[in-house]
């Protein structure tokens, strides 16, 4: 007989190859769900170039090869490579990747299954266990986690084809129970890409509302935080620095609005770096940024917790980013990110005028930066959002428990599942 609901176990996939957005979200959900039900166990399997962020009571994790973002004139046949293992193909670290993955599915044996954003894994790589739910060969609840806009429409739109995995023509959508978007219904963008945009889909779809990865209450006080970072007694202006050279003339641009208007009298311009900065780029920032009032540090896990105390942060407008700008009330300089789903310039469409000042990439400059940081400093600070993510975890610990529940029952009564037949 398969776990009761109190016992429960979870199975996440997720996988961040550029930053750890994905990461941060599954992170606030896991903790959610473990503050609901704390004695269900989880296993998650990543590539988090961090996996220690997810430890902890009752929450492990199985870490895959990393990939990283190949160049634009990579040969190879997906838009990754190796992000540690510099004498390992692609081809042979995916064999690697699948390996381990279907190792934890045999020994695991999950009741739950939790997948984020890469609706069947990289490349395909959970495919198999998809198929085996799909045709009644397994019996977990499977659920698939989304921001409200995915750009893999040919996954949940019948049929779904992989020709290099001998696979055509298969309602690959019918393996999950559930899609669960992490966003108010009215917040969704209906010009883009949406689940619920799909009749047949609508029916497992539901809107649970947003995450934070953490709670006000939960975050340091600002004498423990300025401890921690070693930071003088000043005002903060925060900023993230990303990937690539867009990244490095804002980070130009912050820097040079900060000089211009002497803020180092009064304010720390503290920027942070992504956790995949290999360690001589970050030395060179911090060499060539070496000026009153500028500090550039590697990545920390306190980004939120600094946020909540800064009267300024300059950011992309990824959701995590934009979740934590609203519970905080910290005002912001938000310059998207282009990327092809158009993800981030919708969500920067979305944001009032009050507390924000949005930026498009190709606009960023000195002068327009000191606009944006004279505007923004001199204005009101706005209310906190009320981000209830423990509500969430329960709303979606009571979706995914209740399919337990009937499952044990079923099985406890001697019933089988009959496999379906498929195309292919």
């Amino acid at each position: 007989m398969r776990d009761t609901v109190s016992n429960h176990r979870i199975l996440l996939y997720s996988s961040d190859n550029a930053g750890v957005g994905h990461s941060s979200i599954a992170i606030a959900l896991l903790n959610g769900l473990r503050g609901v039900s704390p004695d269900c166990e989880v296993l998650v399997i990543s590539s988090t170039g961090v996996p220690q962020r997810f430890l902890s009571r009752g929450i492990e994790i199985v870490k895959i090869p990393s990939l990283a973002p190949a160049p634009k004139q990579s040969e190879n046949a997906l838009p990754y490579q190796p992000r540690y293992l510099q004498k390992t193909s692609l081809q042979q670290g995916m064999h690697l990747r699948q390996q381990i993955i279907d190792s934890v599915f045999n020994s695991y044996n999950p009741t739950i299954l939790l997948i984020d954003h890469h609706v069947t894994g990289i490349d395909g790589e959970l495919t198999s266990w998809l198929l085996k739910k799909q045709r009644g060969f397994c019996n977990f609840t499977c659920a698939f986690l989304c921001r409200g806009i995915i750009s893999s429409p040919e996954v949940i739109v019948p049929p779904f084809e992989r020709p290099n995995r001998g696979i055509k023509n298969i309602p690959l959508a019918d393996a999950f129970d559930h899609f669960l978007i992490f966003e108010d219904s009215d917040t969704l963008d209906e010009s883009s890409f949406n689940l619920l945009q799909f009749a047949h889909l609508r029916h497992k779809t539901r809107c649970v509302g947003k995450l934070a990865v953490k709670q006000l209450d939960e975050m340091l006080s600002r004498v423990e935080l300025w401890e921690r970072l070693e930071l003088p007694e000043k005002k903060l202006i925060l900023m993230n620095v990303g990937h690539g050279q867009a990244s490095q003339e804002i980070l130009a641009a912050a820097v040079g609005a900060f000089q211009r208007q002497n803020l180092h009298l009064t304010h720390t311009l503290l920027a942070t770096t992504t956790p995949y900065m290999e360690t001589e780029e970050l030395q060179r920032l911090q060499h060539e940024y070496r000026s009153d009032g500028v500090r550039i540090r590697g990545f920390f896990d306190e980004f939120s917790d600094a946020m909540a105390h800064a009267d300024l942060a300059i950011c992309r407008s990824g959701y995590n980013t934009i979740s934590e700008l609203f519970l905080t009330g910290c005002s912001a300089v938000v310059i998207p990110e282009d990327y092809s789903s158009g993800e981030q310039t919708i969500r920067a469409q979305k944001l009032p005028n009050e507390g924000f000042r949005v930026i498009n990439p190709e606009d960023v400059n000195t002068d327009v930066m000191s606009d944006a940081f004279e505007s923004l400093l001199n204005s009101a600070k706005r209310p906190c959002a009320d981000l209830d993510s423990k509500r969430v975890a329960r709303e979606v610990m009571s979706i995914l428990t209740n399919d337990v529940v009937a499952i044990s029952k079923a099985e406890s009564m001697g019933s089988t599942s009959t496999p379906r037949t498929i195309n292919g």
